[in-house]
């Protein structure tokens, strides 16, 4: 039977060196895999190494950019971005139902 609940994985001894963290990565990885094959997402479990806080701060500063006027939003929109911090895009019509605002955090891509 499959779980109805999406897997929470602790992906940490990719963000160590240590034996004991380093020996933890293939269960890790497949852990990953079969979260991909079987559900297609996954969520991380950052507890045991983000502070509690900082989820708590980027929602209270995501709620306050969108809260920004238009014009102020605008100035990062994808359509002025380098392709390499990502950006910000405006709902795609005013007569959808739902909100397409997001930001996008994305790294750049190194060849």
């Amino acid at each position: 039977m499959v779980s109805q609940s999406l897997p929470i994985i602790d992906i940490s001894p990719y963000l160590s060196e240590t034996p004991d963290e380093l020996a933890k990565r293939p269960a890790v990885s497949a852990a990953l895999h079969k979260a991909c094959i079987e559900y297609g997402f996954f969520y991380l479990d950052i507890s045991s190494y983000i502070d509690p806080r900082e989820p708590e701060e980027l929602t209270a500063l995501a709620k306050s950019f969108f809260l920004l006027p238009e014009e102020e939003k605008d100035k990062i929109t994808l359509r002025c971005g380098d392709n390499a911090r990502g950006g910000y895009n405006t709902p795609l019509s005013i007569e959808r139902l739902q909100s397409h605002h997001f930001i996008s955090l994305s790294q750049a891509t190194r060849a």
